[in-house]
């Protein structure tokens, strides 16, 4: 299958249109169903994930499913497409499930938390771990079907207007972050803010907010976020590696056959895996852009601050769930999962990643004929990002 449009803005409405069948095929048991969205048609990143998953899911129906995509204009505010979804008045959405954290602390945990897990731990966890059976437990109180059908990767920590030294520089800054990590940002002082899309540049340039995240140099270059903030901090410690969601009405999934449970399934599998290559693939081209032709200030967390940080988060999400049993369990197999994670971690992937910030760089290789004597190294210009760039910690 041809992967997705680069720009956000040369994704037609063809991407998003039924695919052609024969009329034999059509005729025969097809399903008609919504797909509602946060986001608009034109955001960087998410517009065009949305856009993808609903043409892979119409490719893959081969005729069975028909998606009709339905933007935020009918669903200005998040918590509308999810409620539609709940109610029975569109069949399925699409968006981090960390956007209904106001119905539920529990949705965090199938997004991303704070210092949570990186996106191949998510999958673990979700996949052999208990994860998707508690999560498909805890959406059907609000009768949901859920699947994970796309990850951002890590994210980055967010645009400021202050540099951030201390944990004390925090206190009294108004930043837009949703979700659990708003709650951790202001137990460290802070005032989240919750802002869409279109209203984050305005607000930043005002100075109604002091800072805001979004997901990455992709996505974040296209909202404009380089343009109203001077200084781009990472890591993303909130947002180790971002699930997004297909959530389907429960009657509705229950209603259908096993063969459409089953495209439903893979499509998903498909644009979970799909779009965090993308996302890597293109955040590293934006962030290089950003760097070199916009002059951004690339600046790390401290140690100290992120250490403070994970502290108040651990108090933060464990205060979140400690009223209700269901998201104790939840709570309980995530802890259980990511410490198990973590310990294989050391060994391997951690371990590997230290390994690589060795000084020394790939060449591409030459016939020996051609080779007389190794080129003198050029300097990388003063803004240039190195070959071994990895922000150490």
């Amino acid at each position: 299958m041809k992967r997705r449009t680069f720009l956000t803005g040369a994704v037609s409405a063809a991407a998003v249109a039924p695919a052609a069948f024969p009329a034999p095929a059509i005729a025969q048991g097809k399903r008609t169903l919504r797909l509602v969205t946060g986001w608009s048609r034109n955001t960087g990143g998410s517009g065009v994930a949305t856009a993808q998953m609903a043409k892979t899911l119409n490719e893959a129906g081969e005729g069975t499913l028909e998606v009709k995509l339905e933007w935020n204009e009918r669903f200005p505010k998040r918590l509308d497409a999810f409620d539609a979804v709940s109610k029975g008045d569109a069949e399925m959405y699409y968006a981090p499930e960390t956007y209904w954290h106001k119905r539920s602390a529990g949705f965090n945990f199938f997004t991303s938390l704070p210092y949570g897990m990186t996106p191949m731990e998510q999958e673990a966890w979700l996949a052999y771990m208990g994860g998707q059976e508690l999560w498909d437990e805890h959406a059907e109180r609000f009768n949901i079907k859920p699947f994970a059908a796309g990850n951002t990767g890590c994210q980055m920590g967010g645009w400021y207007n202050k540099e951030i030294s201390t944990l004390d520089d925090l206190k009294g800054l108004k930043i837009r972050i949703p979700g659990i990590a708003g709650d951790v940002l202001r137990r460290a002082g802070a005032q989240p803010v919750r802002l869409p899309r279109k209203k984050i540049i305005p607000a930043l340039t005002s100075g109604e907010v002091d800072a805001a995240e979004w997901i990455g140099p992709w996505s974040d270059m296209d909202v404009g976020l380089h343009k109203a903030a001077r200084y781009y901090y990472y890591p993303g410690f909130h947002a180790p590696g971002n699930v997004w969601a297909l959530g389907i009405n429960l009657d509705v999934w229950r209603s259908m056959s096993k063969a459409q449970r089953e495209i439903v399934r893979i499509a998903c599998a498909s644009e979970h895996r799909q779009s965090l290559a993308e996302f890597s693939s293109r955040n590293g081209i934006f962030l290089a852009k950003l760097i070199q032709e916009h002059g951004i200030e690339l600046k790390r967390f401290p140690r100290d601050v992120l250490n403070e940080l994970g502290k108040i988060s651990g108090d933060v999400v464990a205060d979140a769930v400690k009223s209700d049993p269901l998201l104790k369990r939840i709570y309980k197999s995530f802890v259980t999962a990511r410490y198990d994670l973590l310990r294989w971690a050391k060994y391997s992937d951690e371990a590997f990643m230290v390994a690589r910030r060795a000084a020394f760089r790939f060449e591409t290789p030459r016939p020996a004929r051609a080779v007389r004597q190794a080129p003198p190294r050029r300097k990388p210009k003063k803004d240039a990002i190195k070959p071994a760039f990895v922000p150490r910690i």
